[in-house]
């Protein structure tokens, strides 16, 4: 079988970020070389908004690539993070990829695997107001009636404050002991981001793999029948990090 790739937090749409894109385009014409689905675990956008069903100018081209990737008959789904969780059906519809909401559980390659993005783990006051903000309908109605520059400025602001506080050490152990308890209950892998930190542990007969970020670590984790492993793009090895068959 071709490997299932996965890739989070890549927070693209931001200034700046030409080099970034054009990495992740290399990996998509890998994806679509190599393999056979490829699953997002949120966060592919800086701000994931649609204004007047629309996705925002500076998102399309990145959405055209994977719609490309769909039409080459590589499966695309997306895990809606908290930078992203406004994309609607309409998304959905546009570009064909997949939506689910976070965690999903799917059964991939005859494997029982859970995918979360990961900030519903984040119990802060902070990050609770945040979320509950960002995902009620009232809000997103509300926010979509500004005029579309001073939306994202504020999307912007609100993007920085997000990741002010850096690596967050609290919430990389609150995921690891949310995976244990998961391939406990029978997953033989759990797949989350969000923490911006990749990781590839072994837990009894399961693996909890944390595809890092497009910002710093360039990694993605990969399932073929071989097993699963934890990759920096550009290079089959991540330093310091486990590879292994479940």
């Amino acid at each position: 079988m071709k490997p299932l790739y996965f890739v989070s937090d890549l927070h693209l749409g931001t200034r700046g970020d030409e080099e970034r894109r054009a990495r992740f385009s290399s990996f998509l014409t890998r994806t679509r070389e190599l393999a056979s689905g490829l699953f997002i675990l949120g966060d592919l956008f800086e701000f994931g908004f649609e204004y007047r069903g629309e996705l925002i100018a500076r998102n399309r081209a990145v959405a055209d690539e994977l719609a490309a990737l769909v039409r080459a008959g590589v499966r695309v789904a997306l895990v809606k993070g908290n930078h992203d969780c406004w994309l609607s059906a309409r998304f959905q519809q546009t570009y064909g990829v997949e939506l689910l909401d976070s965690p999903a559980e799917l059964t991939l390659a005859g494997r029982r695997v859970l995918l979360a993005h990961g900030d519903e783990l984040d119990r802060s006051r902070r990050t609770r107001w945040t979320s509950a903000l960002f995902r009620s309908r009232i809000a997103t109605r509300l926010y979509s009636l500004l005029p579309e520059r001073l939306g994202l400025a504020l999307a912007g602001m609100i993007a920085r404050m997000s990741r002010s506080g850096g690596i967050k050490p609290a919430l990389i152990r609150a995921g690891r002991g949310y995976a244990e308890a998961k391939l406990r209950e029978g997953y033989d892998l759990v797949v989350m981001g969000h923490v911006h930190v990749p990781a590839c542990e072994r837990f009894g007969a399961g693996w909890y793999v944390n595809t890092g970020d497009w910002i710093k670590h360039f990694t993605y984790g990969t399932m073929d029948a071989q097993g699963v492993e934890l990759v920096h793009f550009g290079s089959r090895e991540v330093t310091g990090l486990e590879t292994a068959t479940p």
